[in-house]
């Protein structure tokens, strides 16, 4: 099979975009992969406040001090809503773009910086959110949250933070890989 010879602008647009993609996604995705967090599995109707509460589950946080902590959460995400659909739109406009018979540079020259504006906002938010985080905690919680900080970033203060797949694809892969959880007849086995 032949390759296509691609400027470097191009090779790296497929890439960009999925990082794009990676960081809008992973802005305060629930989900945790601590043993220590998924052990203290939340309640029933928790929501997005389930990584709060494995979270204070981890750290022994007071009442006041997780009621705090979702005080924040919900203040960046509520911050950040309109940066992340901006973002999704620029993605979308791009897909577009390069979807069409011809890619104009300076389009998508516009969409990237667009997008890296709405990355900047998305990562000012995150940062507020650490600042008002570590007001909040003892300094031995503090030590507790700076090594999973260490492990999985900025977004592990108040979500899952960096992990592969997340719990979809972790299901996922426990079933075998089925989406649905059917088991598989011995044909699409082979």
């Amino acid at each position: 099979m032949a390759r296509l010879a691609l400027s470097p602008t191009l090779k790296t647009l497929g890439a960009l975009a999925f990082a794009t993609t990676i960081t809008a996604g992973a802005v305060f995705v629930p989900g945790s992969a601590d043993a220590q967090a998924t052990a203290a599995a939340p309640e029933r109707g928790q929501g997005r406040h389930a990584s709060v509460h494995k979270l204070c589950a981890a750290l022994e946080c007071t009442p006041e001090q997780k009621q705090q902590l979702s005080a924040i959460k919900r203040e960046v995400r509520q911050t950040t809503k309109a940066e992340r659909r901006a973002l999704k739109a620029d993605r979308q406009a791009l897909a577009a773009a390069f979807r069409s018979d011809a890619l104009d540079r300076q389009q998508v020259d516009q969409l990237f910086a667009s997008m890296q504006l709405h990355r900047d906002n998305l990562s000012e938010a995150v940062e507020q959110g650490l600042v008002d985080t570590h007001a909040v905690l003892t300094p031995k919680q503090r030590e507790m949250l700076a090594q999973r900080l260490e492990r999985r970033g900025p977004n592990a203060a108040l979500s899952g933070g960096k992990r592969p797949g997340g719990q979809k694809a972790q299901a996922r892969r426990h079933r075998g890989g089925n989406p649905k959880g059917h088991k598989r007849s011995h044909r699409e086995r082979e």
